[in-house]
């Protein structure tokens, strides 16, 4: 019931990443960006813990256990960012969702290692639950949404204080 009547595993879910991300690259692809930002937000790995509990400690349907989940996460995420970085220089923003704050911690710690000495790939070394990015005359604010939905403009003025000043938009 929780999957609308289909089967759904760590196989499928990471084959579909693959496929849509592969789309989107190709459609972003098609106006030859100098530059795109690739923005994850959030439950990358859907549970924190071995037990397969959220952050918080709720128990959650899984299919695998963590270290697999982590392996396959990884690979196929990394591999999004570098399809991305053969087409065009790509920034990088992760944020962390309710389900796997932890686990998406370590990844961004990951991406920055793994992209350290690669000049196309730029990773946000903020470890925070919101994260900024300028763009032209637009200040991009990425987050789960989990928390703090109606204060978000405001929150954006005291955190990114600097670049909402050059920023109209």
């Amino acid at each position: 019931r929780e999957t609308a009547k289909h089967d759904y595993d760590l196989r499928i879910a990471a084959d579909r990443v693959r496929e849509w991300s592969g789309e989107l690259l190709e459609s972003g692809n098609e106006y030859s960006p100098a530059r795109r930002t690739i923005a994850f937000l959030g439950d990358l790995f859907h549970f924190d813990t071995p037990a397969g509990t959220t952050t918080g400690g709720t128990p959650l349907d899984r299919d695998s256990r963590l270290q697999k989940m982590i392996q396959v996460g990884c690979d196929v995420l990394l591999e999004v960012i570098e399809s991305s970085a053969e087409s065009a220089a790509t920034d990088v923003v992760i944020v962390p969702g309710n389900h796997d704050t932890k686990l998406t911690w370590a990844f961004q710690r990951i991406v920055m290692e793994r992209f350290r000495n690669d000049g196309r790939v730029s990773v946000s070394k903020r470890y925070t639950a919101r994260q900024y990015a300028h763009y032209g005359k637009n200040l991009l604010g990425f987050a789960h949404g989990n928390k703090a939905k109606k204060d978000l403009p405001q929150l954006m003025s005291l955190e990114a204080g600097q670049e909402w000043s050059r920023c109209p938009h």
